[in-house]
């Protein structure tokens, strides 16, 4: 599903936009989240609900779209990071060379968004919603992939290393650099029988040491197999089980900059909304 942060509509001011998601109006930051299982086991057979932020960002309005020599935009692929306004109801990209958003930039309200977007706490309110959207909806726990697993995703570094200090900072408990395995990730049965087969292939004849399994055995290929498919064995969580406390911290201003990240917030006219 899609969370996405958005300024509501202003009388009187014009809609911007981010390629990202074109039919959005005002978007402030998103995020796609997937809802999974983890902690499955033989007293937990059900597991616990997480919300995983597969990606979290901030929209580009004033990015520009590419072009090539004499100002010929370049068409850029579905979901670009190209910013951009909307005229009669329709998404225009700002192109490179003209004027950027015109009757937005030079208002106070063009103003507040481009230094909310500039600034280093737009992950601070994007992560809040995000806390909160979990909240509403009945997750245990909230999980974030490292940096490492991001540039394999994606080549981008990003603030997710970032982000679990600052649920810390608000209130929240958090493990950074949790071990996947511990939460019940690992290799496919298919995968591990296979991979146990390639290595007896390769160790045939060999004296085994240590278990069953010899020195290869399942907490191994767990290893392999989760750094394979995400670039790392680890991941961020924050437990969110103690709805008493999560309801205690939302409801209490957090310092964000020079101000709260309620007033913040109600200043410039924020709001979540989910698209599932």
């Amino acid at each position: 599903m899609e969370v996405k942060l958005t300024y509501n509509n202003l009388s009187g001011y014009p809609n911007f936009g981010d390629g990202h998601f074109e039919s959005t109006k005002n978007l402030a930051s998103w995020s796609i989240v997937t809802a999974r299982r983890i902690n499955k086991g033989p007293l937990n057979p059900n597991g616990d609900k997480a919300y995983f932020i597969e990606e979290i960002q901030p929209s580009r309005p004033d990015n520009p779209v590419q072009t090539i020599p004499g100002g010929v935009p370049v068409d850029a692929p579905p979901g670009a990071a190209t910013g951009g306004r909307f005229v009669d109801g329709e998404f225009v990209p700002y192109v490179e060379g003209q004027p950027a958003v015109p009757t937005i930039q030079g208002t106070p309200f063009y103003g507040t968004m481009t230094k909310m977007q500039k600034d280093a706490d737009w992950y601070k309110k994007k992560l809040w919603a995000d806390i909160r959207t979990a909240y509403d909806m009945g997750f245990d726990y909230i999980v974030i992939p490292t940096t490492k697993s991001i540039q394999q995703k994606t080549g981008s570094k990003g603030v997710y290393d970032t982000l679990p200090n600052v649920a810390n900072k608000f209130g929240f408990d958090v493990t950074k650099n949790a071990d996947m395995r511990d939460y019940g990730f690992g290799a496919p049965d298919r995968v591990v029988e296979q991979r146990l087969r390639e290595a007896e292939d390769i160790q045939r004849g060999a004296e085994q040491v240590e278990d069953d399994f010899g020195p290869y055995g399942k907490d191994e290929i767990d290893f392999e197999f989760l750094n394979e498919k995400y670039g790392d064995h680890k991941f961020h969580i924050i437990d969110i089980r103690n709805k008493e406390k999560v309801f205690e911290i939302l409801n209490k201003p957090q310092p964000v900059a020079f101000n709260t990240l309620i007033n913040q917030t109600s200043e410039a006219l924020f709001e979540a909304t989910t698209t599932v």
